[in-house]
């Protein structure tokens, strides 16, 4: 199946932000996940290749040098434009974050996935989970996880 996502799918890279916009640019520990999930997203995606992968955030934000090169979108409802433009059957996300902008999209595009339109999975071991206590811990060491798979009913984890 797999083999299969990464020839005709849509791949959705959520919100690959080099900083994000509410930590401070020299706050280490955030800054040094998102980096090794950028890292990570960008080796899987070169070392499967993957043919059909976007990117979706906002303009005002920086993607990360290491996801730049992917065509970017600005939000849920262009995901539905470009998936029509490739004739994908089926959506994979993957980025930042867990339980937040990830929840987001899953949520915003099950409406579609209801309608028949196509099938939504979420590639979860290319999501970065955000730690609960990321705006006050000062190292990595610190930081307290607390993973849910709470995508919704319409979407399939992977």
């Amino acid at each position: 199946m797999l083999s299969e996502l990464h020839k005709n799918a849509l791949w959705v890279i959520q919100d690959p932000w080099e900083t994000m916009d509410l930590v401070p640019a020299n706050d280490i520990a955030i800054h040094s996940v998102n980096h090794y999930f950028a890292t990570k997203i960008a080796q899987y995606m070169k070392e499967n290749s993957v043919q059909h992968v976007i990117t979706s955030s906002v303009s005002h934000f920086k993607i990360h040098p290491q996801l730049s090169k992917y065509h970017r979108i600005p939000g849920e409802d262009e995901i539905i434009h470009y998936y029509q433009k490739i004739g994908a059957q089926n959506i994979v996300i993957c980025g930042f974050h867990n339980n937040s902008c990830i929840k987001r999209v899953t949520d915003h595009l099950g409406q579609y996935v209801r309608n028949k339109m196509f099938n939504l999975y979420v590639k979860e071991n290319l999501v970065c989970t955000l730690a609960k206590n990321w705006r006050i811990t000062d190292t990595v060491l610190d930081l307290q996880y607390e993973h849910k798979s709470n995508y919704g009913p319409d979407t399939q984890v992977i």
